[in-house]
Parts: C-alpha cells; structure tokens; sequence
C-alpha cells in the first residue's frame, strides 16, 4: 500500500512539471491595445492597430460653383494635380459674353470721362460774362447805363459761374461711371472664374462621381480630392494609462510619436514626428484624442500613408 502512494505521488509531480514546461515553451500573444514602459527617465506608451489611424490632413467634394454643363473634365481617378490646376471646366460663353458686354461699357464711360470739354465751356462763358458785368460797373459808374443793366448783367455772371459747378459735377459723375463700369467688368471676370474649377493644393483625385456632358447645378458634388502629401496619424489614450505612469494629459502635448505601417507582411515603414494636437474633452470611454503631422513617403508613384490606414503608434514622454 505504501508504495502505491508513492508511485501516485511521484505520477502527479511529473505531470506538474509537464505543464508547467509546455506554459514556458508558449509563444507570447501579441497585444492588441496599449502598453507602458519607463527607460530611463522617458516614459512610452504604445498602441497598436485599435487605437490609430492614418488620416488625409486636407480632404475635400469638390463642388461646382456655377450651374451648367460640364464641358471638360481635365483630370481622372488617381490624377495627381498641382495646387491651381484645372480639374474641371463649365459651359461658360455666357459667362464670356457678359465679360464682353462689361468691357464695352467700361471702354464708353472711359471715353466720356476723358471729355472735359463742357467744363472748360461753362468757364469760358464765365470769364465772358464776368468782364461784361465789370465793364457794366464802370458804365454805371460813370453815369452811362442804369441799374437794372447792371443787374442784369450781374445775374449773368452768376449763372455762368454756376453752370461751371453743374458741368464739374456732370465731369465727376462721368469718372465715377467709370469706377462703376470697372466693379461691373471685375465682377464678370469673376464670375467667368468660377466656371473653371481648380484644385486648391497639390491634390490627388480620389474619385469622380460626375462625366463629361453632366449638366450640375452650383453646390453639386463632382470629386473628391486628397493632399496626400502630409498626413496626419489620430487616435485615442486612455486616462488611466497616461495616470499609471505618472504622466498628466497635458505631458502628451509636445511628446515624441513613432508611426509604423505595413508595407508587405514583412516589410514596415516608420516616421516620426512630435503630437501637436490633444483633445480638450474627454470621451465616454475616458480617453483623450491627439494628432500629429507626419510627411508622407513615395514607393514609384504610390502613397504608403494612405487615408484611414490602421497604425502602430509608440508615444515617448521625456
């Protein structure tokens, strides 16, 4: 009997360390949420594909800004656009036409303005009857003529003098037409620009929802653009972890960030840069949101950051 309880015992210490050996031998299961570390005197927080997300920094619908026909689409899906080229082009001999209209007007009241010439009458006729009231003066001075000549005389100087401020008005009224036609002209330039429809930065063409021949209404969506140039990586951290380690949410302002993305299954690309942006609420999971600019790279022609890709993300506090 009493070596069958110590067979049973050595049995059941054999199989303990079985069990233990195989718990060793485990490779370790990969976190898919954060983690904390202190080296040195720097503290990190790393996140992984949960937490962060590339982001485009600048993306936008473009719209039409007047009603028509689309004339030309410039650009296709996956065009890369310099800031201020055409992407698409409007129906705009209207538009044209009225820019003509406004451009002859301007050209008449210039004209018109340039004309002075009822100005330099009305001060003629002035000068005249100004001399014919002081020789009347003089007549009457001398006994020669009445004065109810005098008078009349008089009243024709004056009348003269005020047709020079009538004419001088009519002459300011003249160059103020001019400044009216030339609101007019620019206001038609400007509206013949909206019917060219440029990119606002360097862009790439995300997607075209509207052909060549789509009649649009201003307002309408017709593409989607990117900057792709300069992204941004966002993402949330919990309260609790910034505490854990000591740190206070504004410590995050400022701190060192690590982007890291999957090219191929064994190919990553890294780039760092420093959080600039950290939410000044707090969400109902208790984690505060930050951002940071981060340069895009090229392999050829293609992005790697793309709009929405998920991020591992380590955060360094020093």
């Amino acid at each position: 009997m009493r070596n069958r309880f110590a067979l049973a015992a050595a049995f059941g210490l054999c199989v303990v360390m079985a069990a233990a050996s195989v718990g060793f031998g485990q490779a370790p299961q990969r976190n898919l949420g954060s983690q904390a570390s202190t080296v040195g005197g720097s503290k990190t927080l790393e996140f992984y594909n949960s937490e962060f997300r590339v982001e485009c920094l600048r993306k936008i619908d473009v719209a039409a800004q007047a009603d028509g026909l689309i004339q030309e689409m410039v650009v296709e899906e996956g065009f890369a656009v310099p800031k201020d080229g055409v992407l698409f082009r409007i129906d705009n001999r209207v538009a044209q036409a009225q820019v003509e209209v406004a451009t002859r007007k301007l050209e008449s009241a210039q004209k018109k303005a340039e004309q002075d010439a009822e100005v330099r009458f009305a001060e003629a006729t002035y000068e005249v009857a100004q001399n014919e009231y002081d020789k009347e003066l003089q007549m009457f001075s001398k006994r020669v003529t009445s004065e109810i000549a005098v008078r009349r005389k008089g009243l024709e100087a004056k009348k003269a003098m005020l047709q020079i401020e009538v004419a001088t008005v009519t002459h300011q009224t003249d160059q103020l037409a001019v400044r009216v036609a030339q609101a007019e002209q620019n206001a038609a330039q400007v509206q013949l620009g909206l019917y060219d429809i440029v990119a606002p930065w360097d862009a790439y063409v995300n997607e075209r929802m509207k052909d060549q021949g789509a009649w649009i209404k201003a307002g309408e969506p017709v593409m989607k653009i990117h900057h792709m140039a300069e992204m941004k990586v966002s993402g949330y951290v919990k309260i609790k972890d910034i505490y854990d380690r000591g740190l206070s949410i504004t410590s995050l302002e400022g701190a060192k960030i690590r982007v890291s993305v999957d090219i191929t299954p064994s190919q990553q690309h890294s780039a760092e840069s420093t959080i600039n942006f950290v939410s000044s609420d707090i969400d109902s999971s208790d984690r505060v949101r930050v951002s940071a600019k981060i340069k895009n790279a090229q392999i050829g022609k293609s992005w790697i950051l793309r709009d929405g890709l998920p991020t591992r993300v380590m955060i360094t506090v020093e």
